[in-house]
């Protein structure tokens, strides 16, 4: 490599690495951030940026995203000599930010990620009824078995899974702009403030926010020993005090099921938990129709469980009952179990899906179209979208609309090109 050529790199890398470039970049990628996804939503589509509040009772305008943008677009100041420490605030500004959502999701509003993660096994379930259709040999979709959301370790690793572009650009454009600043030519002693100052006000942060939940955790699992051990008062207790630290374990259904485990052998009939435990035996035994019973008396008990885990339970009771019918051949009896489904709690967006083949095996192809454009509507993946949009041109080629059959067939190819033998095949018409 010549003496010229050397120098050539060393000019473009110190352009590239040149106050104004890291500033600019830093301020778009935080602009950007606010219009890609910063979760991801298994079988339905990734959340934007500017679609996820900081808190639900704040205007939708106030989202991480809709800061990240604004912090971006206030760091372009930072390019005139005068105020180029306005990039250390816009900086700390979308890191915190950033910060603060991870933490959100998997701590201080976690039944955000336990509402993901049951789409997540909405995903699997759907991969297991696929067997059951023609055959679509595409790529699969991105289910992970391994995720739980249980501990705060479990919570850690879903939000990481299941944070998507978005956030991390926004982390990387924050960066860009520290680093702008520490490369400008400002007195040592006020990058090493800012620098010191920044770190402290990250450990006061952490230390306020997370002695709570930790301390949840601790006895949640002290619970979990004193259960264990047969000392059900003492576990009970401790699963008092968890709950107490930290709402949000009322949306997770292990910890209802061990402390309705504790009250089954105290013999407290008159707790909802109890009734949950006991629904968790029947629906491991695969009786659903018991399972459903009693759930519905743990919801009579205590009305308020339907917001946390009641009407959940219910669904997925109601939908694994379905597939269960579906596989003995009582299409009737299955579609009963997904509407119901559906009824008791909308976001179990797999119904649709379900009902999009279940419909058109009885030839009702009008209602098995409109589940099928249902589910079109609500999800995001493209080999699901595939296998749907077969199902809707099934049910046009039935009705003699070829037209529209057609398209729907070309669609599942546009979607899933790849090993869409269904799709391919039907458009030649055999």
């Amino acid at each position: 490599m010549t003496k010229a050529v050397i120098n050539k790199v060393i000019t473009i890398l110190g352009k590239l690495f040149h106050v104004k470039t890291l500033i600019i970049l830093g301020a778009l990628f935080l602009m950007a951030s606010a219009f890609l996804g910063w979760i991801d939503e298994p079988v339905m589509r990734w959340i934007r940026g500017n679609k996820i509040q900081i808190k639900d009772n704040l205007p939708l305008v106030i989202s991480y995203g809709s800061l990240c943008f604004l912090a971006g677009l206030f760091s372009f100041i930072a390019l005139f000599r005068r105020f180029t420490w306005v990039s250390v605030i816009t900086g700390i500004v979308g890191l915190m930010l950033s910060l603060n959502f991870f933490l959100t999701f998997c701590l201080f509003d976690s039944k955000r990620i336990i509402a993901i993660n049951d789409l997540n096994q909405q995903e699997a379930s759907i991969l297991t009824f696929n067997k059951y259709l023609p055959p679509n040999f595409g790529i699969s979709p991105t289910f992970e078995d391994s995720i739980a959301v249980d501990t705060i370790l479990d919570r850690f690793y879903a939000t990481f899974h299941f944070a998507t572009f978005g956030w991390y650009l926004a982390i990387l454009g924050s960066i860009l702009q520290l680093v702008a600043f520490l490369k400008f030519r400002t007195i040592r002693n006020i990058k090493k403030f800012s620098f010191f100052l920044f770190l402290i006000f990250i450990m006061f942060y952490l230390s306020v926010a997370l002695p709570p939940y930790i301390a949840a955790e601790y006895h949640r699992n002290k619970g979990d020993y004193y259960l264990a051990t047969g000392m059900y008062n003492k576990a009970i207790e401790q699963y008092e005090l968890a709950k107490r630290l930290d709402y949000n374990i009322a949306y997770a259904n292990n910890f209802h099921t061990n402390v309705g485990k504790a009250y089954f052998f105290m013999g407290r009939t008159d707790k909802a938990d109890y009734y949950l435990y006991r629904a968790d035996i029947f629906i491991g035994e695969g009786n659903f129709p018991m399972a459903l019973f009693f759930l519905k008396n743990a919801q009579l008990i205590e009305p308020s469980i339907s917001k946390t885990v009641g009407n959940s339970l219910i669904s997925w009771a109601y939908v694994s009952f379905g597939l269960l019918e579906y596989k003995k051949g009582m299409f009737a009896s299955a579609i009963e179990s997904w509407k119901k489904a559906l009824e008791t709690d909308p976001s179990q967006v797999q119904a649709y899906y379900y009902l999009s083949r279940a419909y058109y095996d009885i030839s009702a192809y009008e209602e098995s179209i409109m589940a099928g454009l249902q589910f079109l509507k609500l999800s995001g993946d493209e080999i699901m979208e595939a296998n749907v949009s077969s199902n809707i041109a099934d049910s046009y080629y039935r009705t003699k609309n070829y037209g529209l059959a057609r398209v729907y067939y070309l669609n599942s190819l546009r979607l899933n090109m790849e090993g869409n033998q269904r799709a391919f095949m039907s458009v030649l018409g055999r």
